[in-house]
C-alpha cells in the first residue's frame, strides 16, 4: 500500500494502485503507509515506475536500473523525476528517432521498389534477347542447311529443333543453355541486392523493426539494430540527467535554512 497526495487540496489517501492519482497529478508521498506492510523508498519508486503508462517494458526496467544506480533519497523523487521524464520523451526523444526508423523504412521501400522495377526490365531485356539469339542460330542453320540434322538438335534443342533427336528424349541445346544461364546470373544477382538491401535496413531498424516490412524468413535475426540502440542510450543518458538535476535540487531545498521571522520591537 501506498499514500498519495493531492499538490493542491493537500489529501493524502492510501491506495494499492497509484496509476490513475498519479494520471491527475497527485504524487507519492515518502510516508509510511500505516494500512498494510510497510515499503521501502525503492520500492515505491518500482510502484511508480510500474505504474507509468507511457512507458514500454523496456523503458521501465531503465528507470528501474537508474533508481538502483542512485543512493540516498532519490526514491523518493521518482514522480518528479518520471514526469520530467516523460516529458523530454514525448516531446523530442521519440518524435526524433521515429523519424529515424520512418527515413529507414522510406529508404528500404524505395529501394527495393528500384530493384523491382530494374528487374522487370532486364526480364523484358532477356525475353527479346532469347527470342533473337534462337532466331539467328536457326537462320545460321537454314542458310547453311543443317536445319534439319542432329547439329540443329545441338545448337537449338529438342524443343526448338524441327527434327525430333535421335533416340527421343530431352535434350536442352547450347542456344538455350545460354539464355538459361544468362536468366539465371541476373536473378541471383538481383536476390543479392534484395539482401543487401534487408541486411541494411536490419542493421538500421533491427530485426523486430524491419520484420514487418520485408517477407518473413529475410532477415538475419537476433539484430537489435543502431536506431533502437541509440534511442535507448539517449533514454538512459535522458533519464540520469533528469535524475542527477531533481536530486541537486531536492538537496539543495534540504540544505537551505529555515526564513526568520523578523520581531518587531516596540
Amino acid at each position: 500500500m501506498l499514500q498519495v497526495k493531492d499538490p493542491k487540496s493537500g489529501q493524502v489517501l492510501t491506495v494499492a494502485d497509484t496509476a490513475p492519482y498519479l494520471a491527475k497529478g497527485w504524487t507519492v508521498t515518502t510516508e509510511q503507509s500505516t494500512a498494510g506492510p510497510t515499503d521501502n523508498p525503492t520500492s515505491q519508486a518500482y510502484a511508480i515506475i510500474d505504474a507509468d503508462q507511457n512507458l514500454t517494458p523496456d523503458e521501465k526496467a531503465l528507470a528501474k536500473a537508474t533508481v538502483d544506480a542512485y543512493s540516498g533519497g532519490i526514491e523518493a523523487d521518482a514522480s518528479a523525476i518520471l514526469r520530467t521524464f516523460d516529458t523530454l520523451k514525448q516531446s523530442t526523444i521519440d518524435p526524433h528517432y521515429a523519424d529515424l526508423v520512418n527515413q529507414a523504412s522510406y529508404v528500404l521501400k524505395q529501394n527495393v521498389s528500384s530493384l523491382e522495377a530494374q528487374r522487370q526490365n532486364d526480364l523484358e531485356v532477356e525475353r527479346a534477347n532469347a527470342e533473337e539469339t534462337a532466331r539467328i542460330a536457326q537462320k545460321n542453320l537454314e542458310t547453311s542447311g543443317m536445319l534439319n540434322t542432329g547439329e540443329a538438335v545441338r545448337q537449338l534443342g529438342s524443343e526448338g529443333a524441327p527434327v525430333v533427336p535421335f533416340g527421343g528424349g530431352n535434350i536442352e541445346g547450347l542456344v538455350p543453355k545460354s539464355n538459361r544461364l544468362i536468366a539465371t546470373d541476373t536473378q541471383n544477382r538481383y536476390q543479392e541486392n534484395l539482401r543487401k538491401e534487408y541486411n541494411t535496413a536490419e542493421a538500421a531498424l533491427g530485426t523486430a523493426g524491419v520484420s514487418k516490412l520485408i517477407p518473413a524468413g529475410s532477415t538475419v535475426g537476433g539484430v537489435t539494430g543502431t536506431i533502437p540502440t541509440a534511442r535507448t542510450t539517449q533514454l538512459g543518458m535522458t533519464l540520469a540527467d533528469v535524475t542527477k538535476n531533481v536530486e541537486a535540487k531536492r538537496k539543495l531545498t534540504s540544505a537551505q535554512p529555515n526564513p526568520v521571522t523578523p520581531i518587531d520591537v516596540k
